[in-house]
């Protein structure tokens, strides 16, 4: 018979590993630029990071996105850009 929760039981895990990419990204841009962003504001998809902040904040980031993506490839997370 088929168990309904261990087919839910996937995209918990699904959700939660989302969860830990955006609160690894939020991290190091906090330490990088110590700016908070909320974690609704991030979207990750294909090694694109995609934010939604305020344009100033998106400057900083660009003008450090070297650094934040090195610091992020420490941290294990292959980044291909930040959008």
């Amino acid at each position: 018979m088929f168990n309904i929760s261990i087919y839910l039981e996937k995209f918990k895990n699904i959700e939660s590993k989302s969860s830990n990419l955006k609160s690894l990204v939020n991290d190091v841009i906090k330490n990088v630029l110590k700016v908070d962003i909320d974690k609704k504001n991030i979207e990750i998809k294909n090694g694109i990071i995609y934010l939604k902040v305020h344009p100033v904040v998106k400057n900083e980031i660009f003008i450090n996105k070297n650094n934040i993506i090195k610091e992020l490839s420490l941290k294990n997370l292959a980044v291909k850009g930040i959008f």
